[in-house]
């Protein structure tokens, strides 16, 4: 499984994610490929050059960086990869899950 992260933050959240996705890679035989990535272009490049190389599944820890549109759910969708992405990936292309805040949503509330 390919795991695409943010490299230009330091979040705790980061850390444990990681530690829930290797325990629960561990419970189920699977092999982490972890990618910090500090841009989005970067990211859609080590997804198409990955997802070449027998990954059976993409997962995207969500930061502001994955919240524009990109081409890794079309690049998933196309090779028929599982992903897990972000809200924004979910609205508008269809992956397979995701977990995160309603930006929308928290907007209108603020207003």
């Amino acid at each position: 499984m390919l795991v695409i992260y943010d490299a230009n933050v330091e979040h705790p959240i980061h850390s444990e994610s990681l530690q829930l996705l290797h325990n629960v890679a561990l419970h189920l035989g699977l092999t982490l490929i972890e990618k910090p990535v500090k841009s989005y272009e970067e990211a859609e490049n080590k997804v198409s050059a990955h997802s070449k190389e027998g990954v059976n599944g993409i997962f995207i820890v969500c930061t502001n960086l994955f919240s524009r549109d990109y081409r890794t759910p079309a690049i998933a969708i196309k090779r028929k990869l599982p992903l897990h992405g972000c809200p924004t990936q979910v609205k508008k292309h269809g992956a397979l899950v995701s977990y995160g805040p309603d930006f929308y949503y928290i907007g209108r509330r603020g207003a």
